[in-house]
């Protein structure tokens, strides 16, 4: 029987996601919704003909935002994350990479100029759409993220939270990670019945318990685990009084440079995947997740089924996780005193 075919549109992609070992720009790209999709991708195989349009499918060296924003189809980075590739396709492009795939559904993950130009055509053409809600942009702007100059953060949020209700409003289904995220969505205007609860999981052959693994860290210490970007919160892990213990960076991203300079006393381990990764938690003595932005927090997951507790913002979908049992860590406004 022929499998139905999904067409999945994210902007959250690498160039070349088979490189082993991956090259160091995809490293910097490598993010919680990429990891998401990376896990599902083969539990979606057994269903779908899967297939992804992400900007890497548009060839070509990148320009500036001015210039790809007056010559569509042309690629160019992200204003402030130079290592994400973004695209403003035409209608007419995006026409004929639908009906050269005939996607019988499309998901789109993202809500960038590729996500938002998918939309539009998938309505025309009636081709039914789910999206997921995998960024708050709206706290991502109030906080330390994109900054619009000269306009004010909150016209700038405001105009975001719009951009972002209309866009999930349009689709027939949008996805969300937690019930809080859920009656969240529902509070900004989506209808409940359009937005389902479809959370997310980890490996638990590579995030486990090591207990006679020797650590890869000499002395006793504390973790963060991220991109190195505006919005995750690496600076404000870098800040904090370790009380004794060693702070170690796990990650990359256009952040690393600075803060390696600014914060000689913390220790930058670059990127580690597998079970090289799952190691590092299971010999930290605590975990700090200090992003405001997250929507659910796929680190936390990752460090709690090693075996060792997380403290995090009382600020997004990561909380019903470390509340769920008395134990598992703690949600405060001041990370330092939660430490």
């Amino acid at each position: 029987m022929q499998k139905r075919k999904l067409l999945i549109v994210t902007e959250a992609a690498l160039e070349n996601p088979q490189a082993n070992p991956l090259s160091a720009a995809d490293r910097e790209r490598v993010n919680g919704v990429y990891r998401t999709y990376q896990n599902l991708l083969p539990h979606l195989q057994d269903y779908f003909d899967v297939r992804f349009l992400t900007p890497f499918d548009y060839k070509g060296k990148e320009k500036g935002f001015l210039t790809a924003a007056f010559n569509k189809n042309t690629p160019f980075a992200a204003p402030g994350q130079k290592s994400i590739r973004l695209v403003f396709p035409s209608a007419a492009d995006i026409q004929k990479r639908l009906n050269d795939i005939k996607p019988n559904h499309i998901h789109i993950a993202t809500e960038g100029p590729l996500g938002l130009k998918v939309m539009k055509q998938a309505k025309k053409n009636k081709i039914p759409v789910s999206t997921a809600f995998h960024t708050n942009w709206q706290q991502y702007v109030l906080e330390d993220g994109l900054h619009v100059p000269l306009l004010p953060r909150r016209l700038t949020g405001w105009a975001v939270k719009s951009l972002l209700v209309s866009f999930h409003k349009a689709a027939q289904a949008t996805m969300a990670a937690t019930e809080d995220l859920k009656r969240g969505l529902v509070a900004w205007g989506l209808k409940p019945d359009s937005v389902h609860v479809v959370s997310r999981g980890i490996d638990t052959n590579i995030f486990k318990i090591y207990p006679d693994s020797q650590s890869p860290v000499q002395e006793d210490y504390i973790l963060f685990v991220g991109r190195l970007s505006p919005g995750k919160g690496a600076e404000d892990f870098c800040k904090l009084n370790a009380r004794g213990l060693k702070k170690v960076v796990i990650g990359t991203g256009p952040l690393e440079k600075e803060l390696r300079k600014k914060y000689p006393d913390v220790d930058f381990r670059g990127f580690v995947q597998g079970q090289d990764l799952g190691r590092y938690y299971s010999a930290a003595k605590l975990f700090v997740m200090p992003s405001t932005t997250e929507t659910f927090g796929m680190t936390v997951l990752e460090s709690l089924a090693c075996g060792t507790p997380v403290i995090a913002p009382n600020v997004g979908g990561h909380q019903p996780i470390i509340q769920a049992r008395q134990g598992l860590g703690i949600v405060s406004a001041n990370l330092q005193s939660a430490l």
